[in-house]
C-alpha cells in the first residue's frame, strides 16, 4: 500500500498514491496568424506540445467551424526574441486532419471575409488574416497522480501550465470517476526535463464527488476496524 505523509499545518491529510490517471480539461483562445484549407499557423501564451491534437473552433459560435488539428511545430515567437523583458509567446503550426466538404466549404467561406488579399485558386496557401481573428483550441492533457488528499492532489504532467490556471479535473478511482474544479497551486520543472510537478487544489467539489474521493481514501488508507 502506498505511504502517507501528514503535517498539522495543512488543513487536509496527504496520501502517497501510485498509478492513479488524471486529466485536465484545457482550453484556450488563441489569435490566428495565417490559416489555409489544410492547417493555420497561432499565436499563444504557453508552447503546444508537438503530436498533441485538439479540437479547433474558429470564429463565433453562431459560424459553427469546428476540426481535428495536429501541433507540428512550437517555438518562442519572434517579437519574444525581440523583447525579453516581457512575457513570453509562442508561435505554433496546426495540421488539419479531418476536412470534409461541408467544413472546407465553411472554412473557404471564412478565409474569404477575413483575408487581406485575394483568394487567386491558392486554396492550399497559407493567407494573412485582416484584424484579428481568433480561435479556441480544446484538448486533455493526462497526468499521474503522486500525492493526494481530500482539497487536492500533486502529479507529474508534460505539459507546462501556469500557477492559478483553472481547469476541470477528473480522476479514475479504481474504476470510478471523480471530478471537480481545480486550481495550479504549484508548478515548477521535474528533475525530469520532459515533466513537471504539478500541486493542485480543488475548488467547489459537489457533496456526491466528494464523498467519492473521500470512500476511495478511506478504503485506501484507513487501517480496518479489529473484531
Amino acid at each position: 500500500m502506498p505511504g502517507t505523509s501528514y503535517s498539522p499545518r495543512r488543513r487536509h491529510r496527504r496520501f502517497r498514491v501510485d498509478h492513479i490517471p488524471g486529466s485536465l480539461a484545457f482550453s484556450t483562445e488563441v489569435e490566428i496568424a495565417n490559416l489555409s484549407l489544410s492547417g493555420m499557423a497561432v499565436t499563444t501564451s504557453v508552447p503546444l506540445p508537438a503530436g498533441k491534437k485538439f479540437a479547433v473552433r474558429i470564429g463565433d459560435a453562431d459560424l459553427g467551424l469546428e476540426f481535428q488539428g495536429v501541433v507540428c511545430w512550437s517555438r518562442v515567437s519572434e517579437s519574444s526574441l525581440l523583447t525579453p523583458n516581457l512575457p513570453s509567446s509562442y508561435r505554433s503550426g496546426l495540421a488539419f486532419f479531418d476536412i470534409l466538404t461541408d467544413r472546407a466549404q465553411g472554412l473557404l467561406q471564412f478565409m474569404e471575409q477575413n483575408i487581406e488579399i485575394a483568394l487567386d485558386h491558392q486554396l492550399f496557401g497559407r493567407l494573412e488574416l485582416g484584424g484579428e481573428a481568433r480561435a479556441n483550441l480544446e484538448t486533455d492533457f493526462r497526468f499521474e497522480v503522486t500525492t493526494l488528499s481530500a482539497g487536492g492532489l500533486c502529479a507529474r504532467i508534460s505539459h507546462p501550465l501556469a500557477a492559478g490556471d483553472e481547469f476541470e479535473v477528473e480522476l479514475n478511482l479504481e474504476g470510478t470517476p471523480f471530478s471537480t474544479l481545480g486550481r495550479v497551486a504549484a508548478f515548477e520543472a521535474a528533475d525530469d526535463e520532459a515533466a513537471y510537478d504539478l500541486g493542485m487544489e480543488f475548488l467547489d467539489t459537489e457533496p456526491e464527488q466528494m464523498e467519492v474521493l473521500s470512500g476511495y481514501l478511506r478504503r485506501q488508507f484507513e487501517a480496518p476496524e479489529a473484531n
